[in-house]
């Protein structure tokens, strides 16, 4: 079954645009105020503005959500109709409960993430579908699109943040502006925006610690997680790996299986296809670890 709402991107509000200002703000790139709701119920009868796709983009629907981002997504039970929208991707094809929350405990590049979010009110929700004028041209261009899009609205007045839920990102208008910069300068996609990149700690003797990447499934990709300690890797050369890394999924279909050697940053690391991930949230990743050195930990060896 096609997923009706394949992408989408939010920005958290203290206090929720009205209609007016938003097709304002979204004037510049075609947007048209659509003041009745395109379905029933709170988690899509909104009304919003429609940016018109063509040719080369996919068509945009921007809705305004008057209430907090539900983290638990209709987990506990509580709300019906949320599970059930969450479960046909109005909130995101890969976005998983808890994504909020997380996204804040890992914005390592945005200390005050916790005080600014925790005040929102509203959010605006931005995705396409294969509904809405338009065509799809894969998803790195669609996400271009989107982040375009989403740097408008974070521009507005009372907007508090960016947050992508699949990715589990969340950026203020200062590092928005940072990352998409730092892109331009050295070329390359602002893949940060998109997908989040996180580490754990151990806490064994060895120092053994995971980084993985979130989100990579909606850009077409899969997430991966590289084990590693810090005397054969540092953060750093692990968080490039992984970025190149996930780059080199999206262009290859099966680039990788179980067993498989490539070269790291000065390593060489075997690849292996678990169960499901480590951490939270739980979903299908490729795990790597250096070839060789002192054994891995148990944990990191486990399959589920």
């Amino acid at each position: 079954m096609q997923t009706p709402f394949p992408h989408i991107l939010t920005v958290l509000f203290d206090v929720a645009p009205t209609l007016d200002a938003l097709a304002q703000a979204l004037a510049k790139v075609g947007g048209q105020p659509r003041p009745e709701p395109r379905g029933t119920g709170w988690t899509i009868g909104h009304p919003g503005v429609l940016i018109p796709g063509n040719d080369e983009r996919p068509g945009v629907f921007v809705d305004i959500l008057p209430c907090p981002w539900p983290d638990g997504l209709g987990t506990d039970g509580r709300d019906p109709a949320l599970l059930e929208a969450v479960q046909t991707g109005a909130f995101g094809t890969a976005t998983a409960p808890g994504a909020l929350a997380r996204a804040i405990s890992q914005a390592v590049h945005w200390p005050e993430a916790a005080v600014s979010t925790a005040t929102h009110q509203a959010f605006l929700r931005i995705r396409t579908s294969p509904a809405f004028p338009g065509t799809d041209p894969g998803p790195l261009i669609t996400w271009r699109h989107l982040t375009g899009i989403a740097a408008l609205l974070l521009a507005m007045p009372s907007s508090t943040a960016w947050f992508a839920p699949c990715g589990e990102v969340l950026h203020s208008r200062t590092t928005l502006m940072a990352s998409l910069q730092s892109a331009a300068q050295g070329d390359h996609l602002p893949i940060d925006l998109w997908s989040g990149l996180r580490m754990f700690r151990l806490g064994d003797p060895d120092g053994w610690a995971v980084m993985d990447t979130v989100g990579m499934a909606g850009l077409g990709g899969q997430d991966a997680e590289l084990c590693f300690r810090p005397d054969v890797l540092s953060p750093q050369q692990a968080g490039a790996f992984l970025r190149n890394f996930s780059l080199y999924l999206i262009e290859n279909k099966k680039p990788v299986e179980d067993g498989h050697t490539l070269e790291g940053p000065g390593v060489r690391l075997q690849v292996r296809v678990p169960d499901r991930s480590l951490v939270p949230p739980r979903r299908s990743v490729w795990r790597l670890f250096p070839v060789g050195g002192r054994p891995v930990p148990t944990l990191l060896m486990r399959d589920t």
